[in-house]
């Protein structure tokens, strides 16, 4: 569902994958059409995790080249770090 909805309907291409065995995908990477910043995002976090899938694998992570404008940005379109 989440490649459909980045790549098919934002145009987003994928930027790398990985996992935690070799041949497996965990997460993604996910770079925006029209430039060099990406989302990552985890595929392998069970409904109901436990507190170690919470503190590490449950989280989407952004790849930008300047945190601040970027944060700026989130919190002009309603976002509270």
């Amino acid at each position: 569902a989440e490649d459909h909805f980045y790549k098919d309907i934002l145009g987003f291409h994928l930027y790398w994958q990985g996992g935690m065995q070799p041949g497996s995908t965990d997460w993604v990477a996910m770079q925006v059409p029209d430039g060099t910043d990406w989302l990552e995002y985890m595929l392998n976090v069970k409904a109901i995790p436990d507190l170690h899938t919470t503190g590490v694998m449950n989280h989407i992570s952004l790849g930008v080249r300047d945190m601040k404008a970027a944060q700026a940005k989130l919190e002009a379109h309603g976002w509270k770090p």
